[in-house]
């Protein structure tokens, strides 16, 4: 009959583990109960529990709170009351300028160039002598020109400022650096509402004069 081994006690089998993955350069789960200080498994979870919680406390600080949020989405609402209203005077503005253009037979808008010709909306040059109407001082290309890119403008900080920023706002991601950003980009909107285009303020009359608008950055408050 063949004797058997005796059992060898937990010790044993520990070191005899610990030697065996050690030896065989093994990280298994019974090498790593031997490892002691900063290496150990529970010192390993205590790092990894305290940098998730540095990162979440990094986030909260960099969240922006709820009284900004609203704060900037009611700044957000007075600017686009804001640019409405410049829309609307700049539309109006347009229509001035094509009232005081001359005109071809069929009514056609036509405005005058710096060379002393005329021009359609579509491109086509004429002489004087073309047209059935010149006032005394007839819309200049420059000013119906200006019009047009200031209306583009205006769409644009629907668009590409107020829209944007609402849907950030709203998301529950928006951080203080993104409130920085948004309050940047009102006040060039601010600055677009408050100067109309440089062209039509240098050539305007005063039967033409440039809408512009009464909005300072002042009333746009971001307190909460």
């Amino acid at each position: 009959m063949t004797e058997r081994t005796p059992p060898k006690n937990q010790n044993q089998i520990d070191l005899r583990d610990k030697a065996v993955e050690e030896a065989t350069g093994g990280n298994g789960p019974r090498a790593s109960r031997f490892k002691t200080g900063e290496n150990a498994p529970e010192a390993i979870r205590e790092k990894e529990r305290k940098a998730r919680a540095d990162q979440m406390m990094a986030l909260q600080v960099q969240l922006a709170t709820q009284a900004q949020i609203d704060a900037y989405l009611r700044s957000l609402s007075d600017l686009r009351d804001s640019v409405y209203d410049a829309i609307e005077e700049n539309a109006d503005f347009i229509e001035r300028l094509r009232g005081g253009a001359a005109k071809l037979e069929d009514g056609t808008a036509v405005y005058l160039l710096a060379d002393g010709r005329f021009r359609t909306v579509e491109g086509d040059i004429l002489t004087r002598d073309e047209l059935a109407d010149v006032p005394d001082n007839p819309t200049t290309w420059a000013e119906y020109e200006a019009a047009i890119q200031r209306r583009a403008q205006l769409a644009r900080i629907e668009s590409d400022v107020i829209a944007p920023a609402e849907d950030k706002l709203r998301s529950g991601e928006a951080t203080t650096d993104d409130l920085k950003r948004i309050e940047a980009e009102m006040k060039e909107a601010v600055e677009i509402i408050e100067n109309p285009a440089k062209e039509a303020a240098d050539v305007r009359s005063e039967t033409r004069t440039a809408p512009s608008s009464n909005i300072q950055m002042n009333d746009i408050s971001l307190a909460p």
